[in-house]
């Protein structure tokens, strides 16, 4: 099944398509690999959208079933008929800013720090995830996503909850089993 997850930055979307991968045993995406160039500092440099399309396209050419995290509005539209599920993974704004700071410091330490590589562009990203809720058509927002969604043909799941990663395994489990059902609408 090829599987979609989409929300915003710090909703779960990559620890849930993760999950879903292993559980599956099927391959795992996420969009910003394809997005971002690799630098130092990291998240500084994007490819070019004809660069990450070609990208995306290689990587799932062939395959009959993946799973893949984060957002492709604008850029992975080739794919949206393709897709066989997408899940919308939404907490309020209190939690996935907390979950990102942590995840940052995690990852890169003392480089957040003002005076350090990374404190602008951490703060740039802190204050553009802040705007995700209230955000219009112009940027990745809920607003956006929820267009983005509407033009989707497959069946789409919402988790818009605080829950167990074990609670969303058994919603997405029942999804996947419904829409491989043959009675399920194509």
């Amino acid at each position: 099944m090829r599987i979609h997850l989409l929300g915003p930055s710090g909703s779960g979307t990559t620890t849930l398509g993760k999950r879903i991968s292993e559980f599956y045993e099927i391959p795992w995406f996420d969009s910003d690999d394809f997005f971002w160039l690799p630098s130092n500092p990291p998240f500084s440099e994007t490819r070019s959208r004809e660069e990450r399309i070609e990208l995306l396209k290689s990587s799932v050419s062939g395959k009959k079933s993946f799973v893949l995290s984060g957002s492709i509005m604008g850029w992975g539209n080739f794919l949206m008929d393709d897709l066989e599920l997408a899940i919308y993974k939404y907490v309020d704004r209190e939690e996935r800013l907390a979950r990102l700071e942590r995840r940052e410091k995690e990852k890169f330490g003392a480089r957040l720090e003002e005076g350090n590589d990374m404190f602008a562009n951490h703060r740039k990203f802190m204050d553009w995830a802040m705007r995700y809720e209230d955000g219009d058509m112009t940027m990745r927002s809920r607003m956006s996503e929820a267009a983005w969604m509407e033009k989707l043909r497959c069946p789409i799941v919402r988790i818009e909850r605080n829950i167990s990663i074990a609670e969303e395994m058994d919603i997405v489990a029942e999804a996947i089993e419904k829409a491989l059902s043959p009675s399920a609408a194509r």
